[in-house]
């Protein structure tokens, strides 16, 4: 069994990934490193510009919901400027739900590949998550009242507010 050198951290964190091009040094566009659709690694950069974030809004399925209730979120993210945007494939990032600032729940971390996609001008994605009515951080925060809501995705943050009432 052979066994791959050890990279530094930077290398390794880049490999067989597509990223954007926050690494300094380099240009905009998204940087190809690996093997990826017949390319060689590290080939020059993609020549459009993909660093801008997109517009991104969040709507909570009802207003007003009961106390355990689950709350469906659509996300939507368009892209409102005049090049297309990489964005990535799998999401929301992450989801905080807060009551007078204090968070009360947080969408799991899971580990997923990073993939990229392009938005082009004028052009919207959905997706979709759901708040369980339920904590699972300061569970001692009343489970009643105005909910906030905050959602990213490709360094973009949306929020909306959910009230919960007693049955």
């Amino acid at each position: 069994m052979s066994r791959r050198p050890r990279l530094s951290p930077r290398v390794e964190a880049l490999e067989m990934r597509t990223v954007l091009s926050a690494t300094p040094g380099l240009s905009a566009g998204l940087v190809f490193h690996g093997p990826i659709a017949g390319l060689t690694a590290d080939t020059s950069t993609v020549t459009s510009p993909i660093s801008a974030k997109p517009k991104l809004t969040v709507t909570a399925s009802k207003a007003v919901d009961k106390v355990g209730q689950p709350v469906r979120l659509t996300i939507t993210e368009t892209n409102t400027g005049s090049q297309p945007i990489g964005v990535m494939v799998y999401g929301p990032e992450s989801v905080t739900v807060s009551r007078n600032g204090k968070a009360v729940w947080r969408s799991p971390v899971l580990p997923v590949p990073l993939i990229m996609m392009l938005l082009q001008p004028g052009q919207s994605r959905t997706l979709q998550a759901v708040w369980p009515g339920t904590f699972n951080i300061n569970k001692g925060q009343p489970h009643t009242g105005m909910f906030t809501i905050t959602v990213r995705q490709d360094n973009a943050v949306a929020v909306t507010n959910v009230k919960v009432v007693r049955c």
